[in-house]
């Protein structure tokens, strides 16, 4: 149903229906979050699926704040999400010393990204270099994961890549320059991000290759 509905929505997008967008953007994190309760490991790892959930949470409250043009308030709402992420991912794989390699490209982006920012952004600076600083924790938490080697693990630092694009996105069309057909661009990366995280976290908590690692 998640998938109907971010059809739904990118096609309302492009043919500029404003209600059906209205109605439709919330209702995608609405039904991951119906996925995520009825699909998660209900036997254990509960502390990720609260983690986890309460990021989609977050997220759902940011899309509707965003809609209604408070941008604050949805970074805000976001770097909640953000943050329940990255505590998701950190419990799905534990710190190890070789984390510092992942480290190197979401910091490395994240310097970039601000360098070409924080000039443009005024009195947003502060909440900028934060969100800035969470969400490229929560990308290189996400990308120590593919020390699993395994599909799942991919998929889950695919999600969190376009995560970041998604929102780099909306930083470049609302502070350098406007980005063609940004809201389609915006939209379907940030879709395509919650869906993967989503089914790459319910799937890694039912996996005995997590288990294994985290007794390494």
């Amino acid at each position: 149903m998640a998938i109907i509905v971010s059809a739904l929505h990118l096609i309302a997008i492009a043919c500029k229906w404003a209600s059906v967008i209205y109605i439709s953007k919330p209702l995608i994190v609405v039904f991951l979050l119906q996925v995520w309760n009825y699909q998660a490991d209900s036997s254990s790892n509960q502390h990720i699926k609260q983690w986890f959930m309460m990021g989609l949470m977050f997220s759902l409250v940011g899309d509707v704040v965003l809609m209604n043009k408070q941008f604050v308030y949805g970074i805000l709402f976001f770097l909640g999400a953000q943050c329940c992420y990255t505590v998701t991912f950190t419990k799905l794989y534990p710190w190890r010393t070789k984390d510092i390699i992942p480290a190197i490209p979401a910091a490395t982006y994240m310097a970039f990204l601000l360098w070409v920012l924080l000039p443009k952004v005024g009195n947003l600076l502060i909440p900028i270099t934060i969100y800035a600083f969470v969400i490229s924790m929560m990308l290189w938490r996400a990308l120590c994961i593919t020390a699993l080697k395994n599909m799942l693990a991919y998929l889950l630092a695919c999600g969190s890549i376009l995560f970041v694009v998604s929102d780099s996105c909306i930083a470049i069309d609302k502070f350098i320059h406007p980005i063609p057909y940004h809201r389609i661009v915006i939209m379907s990366t940030y879709i395509a991000a919650q869906v993967l995280l989503c089914f790459a976290t319910i799937k890694l908590t039912q996996t005995d290759q997590l288990k294994t690692a985290k007794g390494e």
